[in-house]
């Protein structure tokens, strides 16, 4: 976040959240390292980022968090 603070004056407009991970088996044989591994991606790091990017945000007066998911959860 500091690259992005100097990159852009300090202030952020959007953060942009996309990243995320599945494992192509039933919930039922998936181990539970499997399942802290996709939340750790795909909840965690979002959730964090938010965090980091708060500050820029707050200071830029308008800014905004778009989260991407995709409907590649529902096939399983």
């Amino acid at each position: 976040m500091e690259k992005v603070s100097l990159a852009f004056h300090g202030k952020l407009n959007i953060l942009d959240n996309k990243a995320g991970t599945a494992i192509d088996k039933k919930a039922i044989d998936s181990m539970a390292e499997e399942y802290m591994s996709i939340m750790s991606t795909n909840f965690e790091s979002a959730f964090l980022v938010c965090q980091l990017a708060y500050p820029l945000l707050k200071v830029s007066g308008a800014g905004s968090i778009v989260n991407i998911s995709s409907i590649f959860g529902k096939l399983f």
